[in-house]
């Protein structure tokens, strides 16, 4: 189950929504800082429209396979994803 988390530049990146198998508290703030220290596929973090989203688990059921993914681990990957993810994806795949 995939997690979203929220914040800026320095400040908050995305708010927290937890999955069920996610170790993030929910409805919290998370910095950029703290986002790029998520960056591999064991702990993968992707913000994406103002939220952050824990995907470590998602990576293997991912249509296009891990490494797209992994290659925005740690930061924004927002203007890669909205061109190719039809509106509500996140939503259907339950993230």
């Amino acid at each position: 189950s995939v997690t979203p988390v929220t914040g800026g530049c320095g400040g908050p990146v995305a708010s927290v929504t937890a999955g069920a198998s996610s170790s993030v508290e929910p409805d919290r703030i998370v910095t950029k800082e703290e986002l790029s220290r998520h960056n591999t596929p064991e702990d993968c973090w992707v913000a994406l429209n103002g939220k952050v989203y824990d995907l470590t688990s998602f990576l293997s059921a991912h249509p296009g396979g891990s490494g797209t993914i992994v290659s925005f681990a740690g930061r924004d990957g927002t203007a890669a994803f909205d061109p190719i993810h039809p509106s509500g994806i996140i939503e259907r795949f339950g993230l």
